[in-house]
C-alpha cells in the first residue's frame, strides 16, 4: 500500500512528510512502458502529487504538477486531487528511450526547462505557479519553487531505486513554520545530508520505523497516516473531449472508423465511443 506520514518536529516549529509511492510508479511503469529513466522522473513526481494531495484541508481540491524541458523526458504531468488520489506520466523525445539504461535526472530533464505547480481549491481562479528548473532533479526544483513561489523554506529529498522487480519511490519533505528557528532548520539540513541512508532505510522498514528511527528523538510527533492511490477519471474526461469535437465531426469519424476512441496518457487505455454511447453523450 502506498502512503504517506504527516507530523511535526522540535514541538511544532517544522512539519515533515515520509511518502511511498511504489505500487503505483510499478502500475503506470508497466502501464505505460517506462524506460528506466522515465520511471525515475515519474515516480519522484507522483511523490510530490501525493504530498500536495494530502496538504490542503479543502474537500474539492485539485492539482497538477508539470514538468516541462528539452530533454529526453520532456514532459512529465502528475495530477489529483484532495484524500490521496493521484495519477502521472512521462512522455520523451525520442522513442528508443527505453534502450537508455541511465537514470540521470541531469542529463534526462537538465535544466532547460520549468515546474510549474497548478492548485484548484474550488474558489474563483486557480493558483498557478511557474519556476524555471534549477537542475532537473525534480526535488531540487520542487524546493526552488516552494521557496521562490510560495516563500517556504524547505528541504526535500526524492529518489527512485530499480534494481529489483519493483521499484521503491521515496520522498521525505520538511517544511519550516513561522516559528522555526534557525537552530531547528539547521538540525533539518544535516538530516537531509543523511537521505541516502535514509532511503535506503525506508525501503527496508517502510515509513513508520523510518519516522521513528531518525526524527523520534526531535521532540515530533505523527498526526497522519494516510493511503495514497491511483486513480483515473479518463472516461468521465472523454466524454467532454468528445463534446468538444462536436456532434457532427464524432459522427463523421464513427461512419468512417465505426468508431472514435481516445487514448488516455495516464492509464494508456483507448475509450470507445460507438454510437449507441454518441448519442448518450449528445443525447441525442
Amino acid at each position: 500500500m502506498d502512503s504517506i506520514i504527516q507530523g511535526i518536529v522540535f514541538d511544532g516549529q517544522i512539519r515533515v512528510a515520509l511518502i511511498d509511492t511504489s505500487k503505483i510508479l510499478h502500475d503506470l511503469r508497466e502501464r505505460q512502458k517506462l524506460s528506466p529513466l522515465a520511471t525515475n522522473a515519474l515516480g519522484r513526481s507522483l511523490s510530490i502529487g501525493a504530498y500536495e494531495s494530502t496538504n490542503t484541508k479543502s474537500q474539492v481540491s485539485k492539482f497538477n504538477i508539470i514538468v516541462e524541458s528539452d530533454g529526453l523526458v520532456n514532459n512529465i504531468c502528475v495530477s489529483g486531487r484532495s484524500g490521496g488520489l493521484i495519477k502521472g506520466f512521462a512522455s520523451t523525445q525520442d522513442a528508443q528511450l527505453n534502450q537508455f539504461n541511465s537514470t540521470d535526472l541531469t542529463v534526462g530533464i537538465g535544466r532547460i526547462g520549468y515546474f510549474t505547480v497548478i492548485r484548484d481549491l474550488g474558489l474563483k481562479e486557480p493558483y498557478i505557479g511557474r519556476t524555471p528548473l534549477i537542475n532537473g532533479n525534480i526535488a531540487d526544483d520542487y524546493a526552488y519553487h516552494l521557496y521562490q513561489s510560495e516563500g517556504v523554506k524547505n528541504a526535500v529529498g526524492l529518489d527512485v531505486v530499480q534494481d529489483g522487480s519493483k521499484p521503491f519511490s521515496f520522498g521525505l519533505i520538511f517544511e519550516a513554520l513561522p516559528n522555526a528557528s534557525e537552530e531547528a532548520i539547521f538540525i533539518v539540513e544535516d538530516i537531509m545530508l543523511q537521505f541516502n541512508d535514509i532511503f535506503t532505510y525506508a525501503r527496508t522498514n517502510g515509513l513508520e520505523k523510518t519516522f521513528d528511527f531518525y526524527l523520534g528523538h526531535l521532540k515530533s510527533q505523527i498526526l497522519a497516516v494516510n493511503e495514497i492511490k491511483y486513480y483515473c477519471d479518463c472516461k468521465i474526461r472523454a466524454k467532454d473531449i468528445v463534446k468538444s469535437i462536436g456532434v457532427e465531426e464524432a459522427k463523421s469519424i464513427i461512419r468512417e472508423h465505426g468508431k472514435l476512441e481516445l487514448l488516455c496518457e495516464y492509464c494508456n487505455e483507448y475509450i470507445i465511443f460507438d454510437e449507441k454511447e454518441l448519442r448518450e453523450v449528445f443525447d441525442l
